[in-house]
């Protein structure tokens, strides 16, 4: 099972198509370490996501990442980069961390799409510096929507050039994003300019191998984005609170974010996570995610399933790589 904490809903960032950084928790209910060592098993975790929110505004963001390495077999930060040094700061103590640095095009659009002046400058401060310090998997993370259109490629590119991965997401409407007019409007030059993209990803350049075969992989994750936008059938069943769940600030363990409610299948300062999994309320989440018709399609939630349905994933990228 993947896990994502949204370990707070502070953010530093005024982006225009998430509106979570107007509805901020407060510090003083926010969910601590000691509450994640004694509630989360141990070592059951394929990879644990910490993000918010700004995961660097927790000022016990160390003592975090140090507790969760024993309950996930991979720690990952997603950040908007606004604050290098915090990150520089756990890479040095704990290298193997992953990270995924908010970048959505060129310095103007970037700070516009963030709305904060000098934003791309931090970014790229941060990604640069998490290089310098040796870590080995550091990456962009991109929102497209038709503001930044233009920029898909150019920041492909970016990656490549780096080195590093680069996953993109399009934005949703939640309870989590607190929004609900997030939508393409013109889609057909949208899904025109992402083919594209995902034709580079299928055909990927990259020198190394390990690179090249994620990029592949990343072109699926493209395709299911693609009919989500199309608003057509995903490609894979959702598997939410079976193979990844959520846990928000204030300890609510809950199935998925890309839900129009809130739906909380426990809290953790009272159950411990394994008893919340087996509970009633899990049961009826279970129930409500097999009949949901959202056909949202985010990294942390189609990875998961990729891996769970690895055959049909395969067999896509192999038609339309070597056979296409």
């Amino acid at each position: 099972m993947d896990l994502t904490i949204f370990v707070t809903y502070r953010c530093n960032a005024r982006c225009i198509m998430c509106n979570i950084w107007q509805h901020p928790s407060l510090p003083s209910v926010e969910i601590t370490p000691e509450v994640l060592s004694r509630q989360l098993p141990d070592d059951v975790f394929n990879k644990i996501t910490l993000s918010g929110g700004e995961p660097t505004l927790r000022s016990d963001l160390l003592e975090l990442v140090r507790v969760l390495l024993s309950k996930g077999r991979r720690i990952e930060i997603i950040s908007n980069g606004l604050k290098p040094e915090k990150l520089i700061e756990i890479a040095t103590r704990y290298p193997s961390t992953i990270f995924r640095i908010s970048l959505d095009g060129r310095a103007s659009i970037h700070d516009e799409m963030r709305g904060t002046p000098g934003a791309y400058e931090l970014a790229m401060r941060s990604i640069q510096g998490l290089l310098d310090q040796g870590v080995s998997n550091v990456g962009i993370s991109l929102t497209l929507g038709e503001k930044n259109l233009s920029d898909l490629m150019p920041l492909y590119e970016l990656a490549c050039s780096l080195g590093i991965e680069m996953s993109v997401t399009v934005p949703h409407n939640s309870f989590y994003f607190h929004k609900e007019d997030n939508a393409i409007a013109d889609q057909p030059a949208w899904a025109a300019e992402f083919r594209k993209y995902i034709h580079a990803l299928l055909h990927s350049r990259r020198p190394s191998l390990k690179l090249r075969i994620k990029d592949w992989f990343r072109a699926y994750l493209s395709y299911g984005l693609l009919l989500h936008v199309l608003r057509e059938t995903r490609p894979l069943p959702c598997s939410a609170a079976e193979a990844f769940c959520f846990i928000d600030p204030a300890g609510d363990v809950i199935p998925c974010h890309g839900m129009a409610k809130k739906m909380s299948m426990g809290n953790l300062k009272e159950q411990s996570f394994e008893g919340i999994l087996h509970s009633e309320a899990a049961g009826k989440a279970r129930k409500v995610v097999s009949a949901c018709q959202n056909r949202c399609w985010m990294m942390c939630t189609a990875v998961p399933m990729m891996k769970k349905n690895i055959l049909p994933v395969v067999w896509w990228i192999a038609k339309n790589r070597f056979m296409g």
